[in-house]
């Protein structure tokens, strides 16, 4: 049985002594205390962890000392944090142009299908629409579509838009699918997409340079969304492992992107979803510069004792003379 958690409250003043007495280097303790009260001790501890010093070669289980490597300082995780929190408003930025283009490229072509479409089974992979039942007990549960559907119910109800109160003022429901689209959140969109039939995923993929890789872009969009809630919740981001990671294409389907085809490390981390978001606002538009604002900011990544290194976020040597960013 696991243990109750025991560990006290403790004072701004207690816990700058406790980093203290771990080894943590406090240049201005005034500043310190301030940045402990505006961020809070435990949201600051995730950006410290990469400084913790390693346990013995062997030791069972593996788990970071609580004293830190020498030379570490507050400011290196103050600084680090001030990073991150830059990346994640670029990478939102970079994921609502994606969002709003995706939306544009499904409500027409499933507007042309039928317009209540989102609405109507027949429309659907039936993967998506179909009952589903609990593999140990055998009961019936809601079909993925179902719970779609209560999802997007709530989103309508809760909804304050000028247009979906000109809809309700005017017209019985449902909407067509370009006025429904636009109060789905991005997992809403992502689900949508990856429940429609063969052949409506595969009209879609080829405006962002994926030919007819659906099950592709249905990955890239559920690791975008993903992606966007680490962002909006503003968890630490720069060196997260990924829990839900986007496929890499095949090599030579997009060559700019082979470089990170058979790169478990770049696809686990960062590195490789930031070159699906590049590859996907290129397509979008040509002319963006969003990957030129990313390396300008790559550029301000703090000078950090070596454990916290842009490796750590899966970039490989030397990425920036690939192709994909120049």
């Amino acid at each position: 049985m696991k243990p109750a958690y025991k560990k006290p409250h403790l004072s701004y003043q207690q816990q700058l002594d406790l980093l203290k007495q771990r080894g943590l280097t406090i240049s201005n303790e005034q500043d310190a205390l301030r940045m402990l009260e505006v961020l809070g001790y435990y949201r600051l501890s995730g950006y410290l962890y990469p400084f913790r010093k390693f346990p013995a070669l062997g030791t069972t289980p593996f788990r970071r000392l609580d004293e830190f490597i020498a030379g570490t300082t507050f400011q290196h995780a103050v600084d680090l944090y001030h990073f991150d929190s830059e990346l994640k408003l670029l990478i939102m930025s970079a994921i609502e142009k994606i969002e709003v283009a995706v939306r544009a490229k499904i409500a027409y072509h499933m507007g042309g299908v039928d317009p209540f479409c989102y609405a109507n089974p027949v429309h659907l992979d039936p993967k998506f629409s179909k009952l589903r039942f609990h593999r140990v007990s055998g009961d019936p549960m809601p079909s993925y579509f179902d719970e779609w559907q209560k999802k997007f119910g709530e989103n309508f109800t809760r909804s304050n838009e000028e247009f979906i109160n000109h809809f309700r003022s005017n017209y019985a429901p449902p909407l067509p699918i370009w006025i429904a689209i636009e109060v789905w959140d991005f997992g809403l969109l992502s689900r949508f997409y990856a429940g429609l039939l063969h052949a409506d995923r595969i009209a879609v993929t080829p405006h962002f340079g994926l030919g007819s890789e659906e099950s592709l872009f249905a990955s890239w969009l559920r690791a975008l969304n993903y992606l966007r809630n680490v962002c909006a919740h503003h968890s630490r981001l720069w060196n997260r492992s990924l829990v839900d990671q986007p496929k890499s294409p095949k090599r030579g389907m997009i060559p700019k992107l082979d470089h990170i085809v058979g790169q478990p490390h770049a696809m686990l981390h960062l590195y490789g979803i930031l070159c699906i978001l590049q590859h996907l606002l290129k397509q979008i538009d040509s002319n963006n510069v969003w990957g030129e604002k990313l390396k300008r900011l790559l550029a301000t990544f703090p000078t950090l004792p070596a454990v916290a290194t842009l490796h750590a976020m899966g970039f490989p040597a030397n990425w920036h003379n690939e192709a994909l960013w120049n």
